[in-house]
């Protein structure tokens, strides 16, 4: 759950209140999927709005093929409406945009999201605090390559699992 916490003297927002979900599931044998959700009701002195931000995406096991599809809504409706694949070759990446239009891109080469979590997982192994990539995770529009850092923080062990859909999630 997020909120406001504090706001200045003279606020153009007054209150924020919302929800991230991020949920991977994902094999060494098979594809690893990816489902991200950030909703965020936003409190104004006039008037107040809604922000609904969905991310769905899905990666081979190889880590040379990502589908992505990003859904933005304001207010209930949608704003935004990507979707795409993107295949890793011969140093670069290759990205086929099909929705909203079809367009062609080329990007220098990046991890896709299962290798760059396995990166963050041998840098903390390793003792490190800060670990660093370029990253396509076809976010946004899907046309752009991704600087990265990752803050790793010491071990914890009063961690609990958190499951299923969270309820109520953007519901008035």
């Amino acid at each position: 759950d997020i909120s406001l916490d504090t706001s200045s003297d003279r606020p153009r927002i007054t209150g924020i209140t919302g929800r991230m979900v991020y949920e991977l599931a994902a094999s060494a044998c098979e594809a690893s999927a990816t489902r991200y959700r950030l909703f965020t009701r936003v409190s104004t002195p006039r008037k107040g709005f809604t922000s609904d931000q969905r991310t769905t995406s899905f990666e081979s096991a190889d880590g040379k093929n990502l589908s992505f599809v990003n859904r933005s809504y304001l207010n209930g409706q949608l704003e935004q409406d990507v979707k795409g694949h993107a295949e890793r070759e011969s140093g670069a990446i290759q990205v086929e945009i099909s929705i909203p239009q079809e367009e062609a891109i080329e990007l220098d080469d990046a991890l896709f999201m299962s290798e760059h979590y396995a990166g963050i997982i041998e840098a903390a192994k390793a003792g490190e605090t800060i670990h660093q990539a370029l990253l396509f995770d076809g976010s946004g529009d899907g046309d752009e390559v991704l600087e990265t850092t990752a803050i790793i923080g010491k071990e914890r062990d009063n961690l609990v699992e958190v499951t299923g859909e969270a309820e109520g999630l953007g519901k008035a």
